[in-house]
């Protein structure tokens, strides 16, 4: 994560109606990127007939390297997974697949006022300024009731962000 505010420059030496209209910007931004975030993959049934409260926490067999696709249709490929022998865990482990990445750049322009003892700021604020698209997380459901392949597993429906927004504001310090 990255932030910071710059008080812009110009302007500083100009008196009078004009001054009081260059004086006074800032610009601050917050950014976030990072890799996407490690989950597991699992079956939504009780495979090892124990009766515990982990149904649907158990995990498939893996069989290779999992590819990624990097798609919201498929974001990896569920056909390495296959359901292991009945009373027996699957040898996938935790965290072992990774969501996509996310990126997220929120930006602020401010314009400072003195009047009298009030100090104002005007604010223009754009949370996800660029309007990047990140997805949320795949389906990771291999394999449901009875060992049957879940046809939906990898597929991604939902956004991890909102898209962009913008917002106008007012602040009085007094």
């Amino acid at each position: 994560m990255v932030n910071g505010v710059y008080v812009l420059p110009f302007g500083q030496s100009r008196t009078g109606f004009v001054g009081r209209l260059l004086r006074g910007w800032q610009i601050g931004g917050v950014a976030q990127f990072s890799s996407g975030l490690p989950f597991t993959p699992f079956e939504s049934y009780d495979q090892i007939g124990d009766g515990q409260s982990d149904t649907g926490l158990q995990k498939p067999n893996v069989n290779g390297a999992v590819s990624y696709s990097g798609t919201a249709t498929q974001w990896f490929d569920p056909s390495v997974f296959s359901v292991p022998a009945a009373g027996v865990f699957g040898n996938a482990s935790r965290n072992s697949l990774r969501a996509p990445r996310l990126k997220v750049a929120d930006l602020s322009l401010f314009k400072n006022l003195k009047l009298g003892r009030v100090m104002t700021q005007f604010r223009l604020e754009a949370f996800n300024a660029f309007n990047w698209v990140n997805l949320g997380l795949p389906d990771a459901t291999i394999f449901n009731s009875g060992g049957v392949r879940n046809p939906t597993a990898g597929r991604i429906t939902t956004t991890s962000t909102p898209a962009r927004q913008l917002q106008l504001g007012l602040k009085l310090s007094f």
